[in-house]
């Protein structure tokens, strides 16, 4: 189910300050263009069920938060003097820019933890986790990592990119604030590693795991073993819904009632329409979105526009239903996606058909030959 969607922590930049940093994180990937370079995955189809068989695939699950590429550099210090101050930007969907305090990612090897890195670029997403006592704790939770230190490693297998992230970045973090215990508790969020199993491990995340979880999630990511980072849709990561959870984003419109003179009626209840996103400026109306008055006034309530914002749906007994607004994204979901997210609901595969294949896949990944594959 929904949760909060976590306010993303900082200042979020000038525009003239994010060019730069947007120019300047397409260098250090070698790209060419200064898009959002983060990975986007593929709804789970009926087919992929034999890919977990013939390749080996991390799974974990698909958390409720906020996807964000966290950017760690350094940048002279207003006082020349001095050496070059330590940076972390985290960036948004929106490729927006946030500049966060108070955060510190030591080199390993260096007793003093005073050193840290410079050109680090990590994927994955806020989450807000309710603790037993109720009170609530944001996390970074960490899924990959494009570049550490400098070094890119975008072509490197999956495997080895978690291992990088682990070893040189998380551990060398963990050992320093286990020594600054005040520096830990002022932090804005935790920094942690997303736990991930073996896609064989199904039934203890359907069964332990996910029900123990501190903060939503609404299915399972799984991540090819030897896969390299691709920007954009990436066709070596699966996103599995259950049909009940499967949603997309569109953006939303109001049409009001027309006075005679074609002026809008702004006095009046507007109905509520759903466009979907073609690329560029380009929208398409899609369907309309049934409100109750109730929920109308809910919205009125909140005092904020709501022409033109990206809306959650999820398609229930043939009618679209509104979760929650998505201002973290700049669109809704292209129409391409928008057709696979629907043939997925038609077509989808259930929890039981994926445990059902639990066995096939432990024992395709014990072979000796994939054994093997992975010792490379």
């Amino acid at each position: 189910m929904p949760s909060a969607i976590p306010t993303i922590p900082g200042e979020l930049l000038a525009d003239t300050h994010m060019a730069l940093l947007r120019r300047q994180v397409a260098s250090i990937l070698g790209r060419r263009v200064d898009e959002f370079p983060g990975a986007q995955p593929v709804s789970f189809a009926t087919h992929h069920l034999d890919q977990l068989r013939q390749r080996d695939f991390f799974v974990c699950e698909k958390s409720d938060g906020v996807r964000c590429l966290m950017f760690i550099t350094s940048e002279p210090d207003r006082d020349p003097s001095r050496p070059c101050r330590e940076v972390v930007y985290l960036i948004d969907r929106k490729n927006h820019y946030y500049q966060v305090p108070r955060l510190h990612f030591p080199l390993p090897d260096d007793p003093t933890c005073k050193t840290f890195h410079d050109r680090t670029i990590l994927d994955g997403e806020l989450v807000i986790d309710t603790e037993a006592d109720g009170s609530q704790v944001m996390r970074y939770l960490v899924f990959d990592c494009l570049v550490i230190n400098g070094k890119n490693l975008i072509k490197r297998d999956y495997s080895k990119r978690l291992g990088h992230v682990q070893n040189l970045l998380l551990k060398p973090l963990q050992k320093f604030l286990k020594a600054n215990l005040t520096f830990s508790r002022d932090m804005p969020f935790r920094v942690e590693f997303k736990e991930m199993q073996f896609a064989y491990g199904l039934s203890l995340l359907f069964n332990k795991l996910l029900p123990e979880l501190k903060h939503g999630n609404d299915g399972l990511i799984f991540t090819s073993w030897d896969a390299p980072y691709v920007f954009a849709t990436n066709e070596n990561i699966l996103k599995w819904k259950p049909a009940e959870e499967n949603s997309i984003d569109f953006q939303l419109r109001l049409a009001f009632n027309k006075f005679p003179d074609g002026s809008n009626d702004y006095n009046s209840r507007p109905s509520f329409e759903l466009y979907v996103w073609k690329g560029g400026d380009s929208y398409e109306y899609w369907a309309d979105l049934p409100l109750s008055d109730a929920q109308f006034q809910e919205l009125v309530a909140q005092g904020r526009p709501l022409n033109e914002r990206t809306v959650e749906c999820a398609l229930k007994d043939g009618r679209w239903t509104m979760l929650r607004f998505r201002d973290d994204k700049e669109q809704g979901n292209h129409i391409t996606t928008v057709k696979k997210v629907l043939q997925s609901i038609r077509d989808g595969v259930t929890k039981e058909q994926l445990v059902a294949k639990e066995a096939d896949i432990r024992n395709a990944w014990k072979s000796e030959e994939r054994e093997e594959f992975r010792k490379k």
